[in-house]
């Protein structure tokens, strides 16, 4: 399933299964062909990506009629996507892997050069790659499907043509990554009313919730 070819290393080797699910519904079989973003900021996968940075190709899945990408063997893809971050500007998925190797990563990219800026948030690996944001790296393999929501705005703005996605294994050991609910699309702004009773006072928040969102000024003073 992943292309390679299984040597005689496997003959009378056993393998356990924890569980098996069987579920009903309908699912598309078809993939498109051009990568495209939907209204409500939906990223459907298409036929038409490309190695990233120059580094060695992955086996690419694209499921559910392009909303499901898998991604597997040492290799980084990158997808057309043009979208101009502003400093609104948020990136959600949800990542599922059981072998995130040395480096699990995706982010928007300007250019095909991984090395020149921070673009990339790591979410994995046992390699610490010190040009990308390490934020977001806590996902723990084996755990399951885990959502993000990542403030792209408040990282890097300006026009990317790319959503891009590291999934290296320079050591040959097995990598696995899975990509479902991808959204780029701009977050909705909370309006504050600026008095001593209610907003921002004498340097301190005055009667907001205490899960309060990330505060940005965005005019005045």
């Amino acid at each position: 399933w992943d292309n390679n070819t299984p040597t005689a290393a496997v003959n009378n080797k056993t393998l356990d299964v924890d569980y098996v699910r069987i579920w009903s519904g309908t699912k598309s079989g078809s993939v498109p062909v051009s990568t495209t973003r939907l209204a409500d900021g939906t990223v459907l996968f298409g036929t038409d990506y490309t190695p990233y940075s120059g580094n060695a190709n992955p086996a690419v899945t694209i499921s559910d009629g392009g909303t499901g990408l898998t991604l597997c063997r040492d290799g980084w893809t990158k997808f057309p996507l043009n979208y101009t971050v502003t400093p609104n500007t948020v990136l959600e998925f949800t990542v599922n892997s059981a072998a995130p190797g040395e480096i699990l990563a995706i982010g928007l990219e300007d250019d095909d050069n991984n090395a020149n800026n921070k673009r990339l948030f790591q979410l994995a690996g046992t390699q610490n790659w010190t040009n990308s944001w390490q934020d977001y790296r806590h996902y723990v393999a084996q755990t399951g499907p885990k959502t993000y929501t990542v403030p792209l705005g408040t990282f890097y703005t300006g026009p990317m043509p790319s959503l891009a996605f590291a999934n290296d294994s320079d050591s040959g050991a097995p990598v696995y990554s899975a990509y479902s609910q991808v959204k780029v699309h701009e977050a909705d702004l909370l309006a504050v009313n600026f008095t001593a009773a209610e907003g921002y006072a004498n340097g301190t928040l005055q009667g907001q919730p205490g899960a309060a969102p990330a505060w940005q000024l965005v005019s005045g003073s």
